[in-house]
């Protein structure tokens, strides 16, 4: 994570980057958070990967009360492609965890038969 970006975790009211907050640099927050989580997927860090998600929340609750400064044609499009990339590496991570999950699941969950209550008489 950038040190913007921290700072931005430690205070939800400063901007992720810049003096003015453009919904471009928000989303490019999401865009460094993002690959940064796939990165720590890959390594199956998924500690990491929870700290991604944690910011990512804070994000959000920061965008939710933002002033945003309006963006003309070119930075929508920009926009556009950062969300496209965000959510290509949502899809990656999510397929990276899905094998960890089905194990989790089968270790979880009894084996047909193999826990058997036993009454005694």
């Amino acid at each position: 994570m950038s040190p913007n970006l921290a700072v931005h975790a430690a205070a939800p009211d400063t901007p992720p980057r810049g003096s003015e907050t453009t919904l471009q640099s928000v989303y490019e927050g999401f865009a460094e958070i993002s690959s940064a989580m796939l990165d720590a997927a890959e390594r199956g860090d998924w500690d990491a990967v929870t700290a991604g998600e944690q910011s990512c929340g804070q994000l959000i609750d920061f965008l939710k009360h933002a002033k945003l400064v309006p963006i003309d044609e070119a930075e929508r499009l920009e926009c556009m492609r950062l969300v496209r990339k965000v959510l290509a590496d949502d899809a990656a991570i999510r397929g990276l965890a899905q094998p960890r999950l089905a194990e989790l699941d089968r270790i979880l969950r009894p084996a047909h038969g193999r826990m058997r209550t036993h009454s005694f008489r």
